[in-house]
């Protein structure tokens, strides 16, 4: 399984989350990506260090660096945007 650095997640892409939390990435703090409505103005520093996705019911989820790096945590890109 690759890690989440070697992913390359960025805005607009679709991910799925422990294959249990599945949404649409709206910044990755991860590699400098950030949508129009998730500014990196608005949503960088520590804490904002991680990845934000928008599900289809629009909860946000956040996950921060240190869980997406967990051992137990795994994350696949379903879709890029």
């Amino acid at each position: 399984m690759e890690k989440i650095h070697e992913l390359d997640i960025k805005a607009g892409d679709k991910i799925l989350i422990d294959e249990a939390i599945e949404g649409i990435v709206v910044f990755s703090s991860l590699t400098d990506s950030y949508s129009y409505e998730y500014p990196k103005e608005a949503y960088s520093g520590v804490d904002y260090d991680g990845i934000m996705i928008v599900q289809g019911n629009g909860a946000r989820v956040f996950h921060d660096i240190e869980t997406l790096e967990s051992i137990d945590c795994r994350v696949q890109v379903i879709e890029r945007g």
